[in-house]
């Protein structure tokens, strides 16, 4: 029985062989003529054969047509992409302060593999939000800023005036050709440099994919419950109201 189940597995894999070099129309003309044969002379033997032939034939043009599919979707996918931006995306991050001047930069970053096309940002001071959330519209908060097409790798500078020296609490609003996504950025000055925590939120056809950047550093300040406190100012900002 072990022989026979090794004659068997041996003739399978010379037959697949034999129909991958050859091609798959010549090995299903081959499969047919050698089943004819074999029931001619009555041969049964060469009519298996020839039945094996026809049917690798047919699997692998099965399998030849799955993968000619699948790269056809992946070229439409990255045509369509290089296009539309795909879920690239882009967060700000400031840079360059100038403590004299109370200034500092944003810098956008690109995250991603495709370029972002038609980017603007409307930036909106968390303290903006505290004081005028209940008297106007939320959406007319904010500075507006026109980002243009953001390449993988670039990143797009904008000098915006500080409020603060000591913390920086912005919520950050894109929008682009992919889509909108929006960002949550808090730092605080603290006695050996900076602390800050990052987040990006951008909603795709999968609900996983919600929160696409989160970083934190670790001595940022958090509430008792152990969590951030996305919605009020950071602890040294409400302490300096005080």
């Amino acid at each position: 029985m072990q022989n026979n189940d090794k004659i068997k597995g041996s003739l399978i894999s010379v037959l697949w062989n034999f129909a991958k070099r050859q091609g798959i129309a010549s090995t299903a003309i081959l499969g047919a003529g050698v089943v004819i044969i074999g029931n001619f002379y009555n041969l049964p033997g060469m009519t298996v054969v020839g039945s094996l032939l026809s049917m690798f034939a047919a699997l692998a043009a099965a399998i030849q047509q799955n993968e000619f599919q699948e790269k056809v979707e992946e070229q439409n996918l990255h045509i369509s992409s290089s296009i539309t931006g795909g879920l690239s995306f882009c967060h700000g991050y400031p840079f360059r302060e100038n403590e004299a001047l109370d200034t500092y930069e944003w810098t956008f970053i690109h995250v991603g593999k495709y370029p972002i096309h038609n980017v603007s940002v409307r930036i909106v001071h968390i303290d903006d939000l505290i004081e005028n959330g209940n008297l106007i519209s939320k959406n007319l908060l904010g500075n507006n800023f026109n980002l243009g097409t953001i390449l993988p790798g670039k990143s797009h500078d904008f000098g915006i005036n500080s409020r603060n020296p000591n913390f920086i609490a912005c919520n950050l609003f894109f929008s682009a050709r992919n889509g909108d996504w929006v960002q949550e950025f808090r730092r605080i000055r603290t006695s050996d440099g900076f602390a800050y925590v990052n987040k990006v939120d951008r909603w795709t056809d999968n609900p996983n994919d919600l929160v696409a950047l989160y970083e934190e550093s670790p001595n940022f300040p958090r509430l008792e419950t152990g969590e951030i406190d996305w919605k009020g100012l950071p602890p040294i900002a409400r302490k300096e109201e005080t």
